[in-house]
């Protein structure tokens, strides 16, 4: 993060406490997930729910002191202290090993702290890559064991976990505590897997929690930008961790970097000055970074070496093909809608239908893609979806129910919580009221 002011300002002890609470907000979805599994790697993953209580004191602390003391230089630095002095606390009231205890007190004894650590070190040098396999538990059922690590680690909030499975907030509340209740009953141990076996049964987890949490930086569920760039590039990294390493590094992995790299490589283009969003046919396509989309095409031949054609290989297959048009009008749809087709077989989802109902509409007109917008409806989650209404609603306009349109595009606002999405949306429903009138 850039520097920041030092200490208060005139009248701020009094009233910067909103500006407060932003910039801690802000770091809690940037930097909780880091230190979180930093921490957790240091005094072992047995002491995990300790670790994540103290992150989430040193974010209080924060909040009760940086109005009347002022923002530290190193905010992130300041809440990786705090939360370390408090586990440090919990440790020394609990009577914790006095070995762990000695590592935890003398962070250069590098040798001490990996026979601390013990099998838990070794097989991933990045922490939060190790976290996302430790968290990653079959203790627990694959979506309960997604949501939890998205929360841990990633530091989703529980409406951002909700969006990315398409719940209400209150649902996955109630989820992510029974989550919390059962692996703390099972008694299964926090550990990084070593066996083989083992992590090959916690990769597809991994890999859905690394395609959310990208998901969730290419379209943010709440906020003043629509796209976490950070968060996109932490999510993308991991991946080509992944990918990388000899022990994870499978054709349905490469898939997924692919797509993430296909996504990234147009990440700028994706927002006008304001943050509002930018659809593809208007998007500079020469600002769409070739770097990436080359590596891209490489991990997507290396998805190609195996044998199985998994939901991850059809999307990166979808990305390539906009990525291949030199402009809007040259994007092979026939070629997309087939790959639609496919992927509907794969993982007939929500999202999948609205996504192919665009395709429908390029393709065959906007009746059409109502016609396909049909058959979505009737999953229970479309009441939840903004992008469902939104999609919906345009076609609508275009097929001449403006009213229509307005309707869907007020009920897309109203499930928006994202400050520059509201805004276009309400621009867009503007526009269709002007027309009519």
């Amino acid at each position: 993060m850039s520097e920041v002011r030092t200490g208060p300002t005139e009248g701020e002890a009094a009233g910067g406490d909103d500006s407060v609470q932003l910039l801690v907000a802000n770091l809690f979805r940037r930097s909780a997930g880091a230190i979180v599994a930093g921490l957790a790697r240091r005094y072992g993953l047995e002491q995990l729910a300790m670790v994540e209580d103290a992150v989430q004191d040193a974010l209080l602390e924060a909040l009760r002191r940086w109005p009347f003391e002022g923002v530290p230089r190193e905010p992130a630095a300041w809440l990786r202290t705090v939360a370390e002095r408090k586990a440090l606390d919990v440790l020394r009231r609990g009577a914790v090993l006095e070995r762990k205890l000695a590592v935890a007190m003398d962070p250069d004894d590098t040798a001490d702290a990996d026979r601390a650590r013990g099998d838990d070190a070794g097989l991933f040098d990045d922490d939060v890559l190790g976290m996302l396999f430790a968290c990653c538990t079959p203790a627990l059922e694959r979506e309960a064991a997604v949501a939890l690590t998205l929360s841990v680690v990633a530091g989703f909030t529980a409406r951002e976990v909700a969006q990315a499975f398409l719940v209400s907030e209150a649902t996955m509340a109630q989820r992510l505590v029974r989550a919390k209740r059962r692996l703390r009953e099972s008694g299964a141990r926090v550990v990084i897997p070593t066996d083989a076996e083992e992590l090959a049964t916690r990769l597809p987890r991994v890999l859905g929690v690394v395609y959310l949490m990208f998901n969730e930086g290419y379209d943010a569920t709440e906020g003043d930008a629509l796209v976490r760039e950070d968060l996109c590039g932490e999510a993308t990294r991991l991946a080509l961790l992944l990918a990388d390493h000899p022990a994870t590094t499978t054709p349905e992995v490469h898939a997924l970097a692919a797509l993430l790299l296909f996504q990234l490589a147009r990440l700028s283009s994706r927002t006008e000055g304001d943050g509002a969003p930018v659809l593809l046919e208007s998007q500079d396509r020469t600002r769409w970074d070739r770097r990436l989309i080359a590596e891209g095409f490489r991990q997507l031949e290396k998805a190609g070496r195996g044998d199985r054609l998994t939901s991850l290989h059809l999307q990166a297959e979808i990305a390539s093909r906009h990525l291949l048009a030199v402009q809007f009008d040259q994007t092979d749809w026939d070629g997309l809608l087939r790959t639609y087709d496919l992927l509907l077989e794969c993982e007939p989802t929500l999202v999948v239908r609205v996504n192919r109902a665009v395709v429908v509409g390029q393709r065959f007109g906007a009746a059409a893609a109502l016609l396909a917008l049909e058959e979505a409806s009737r999953d229970p989650a479309a009441s939840g979806y903004r992008w469902f209404f939104a999609v919906r609603g345009h076609f609508r306009a275009k097929a001449g129910d403006a009213e229509g349109g307005r309707q869907d595009l007020r009920r897309a606002s109203a499930l928006t919580r994202s400050t520059p999405l509201v805004r276009w949306l309400e621009e867009r429903h503007a526009a269709l009221l002007d027309s009519s009138t």
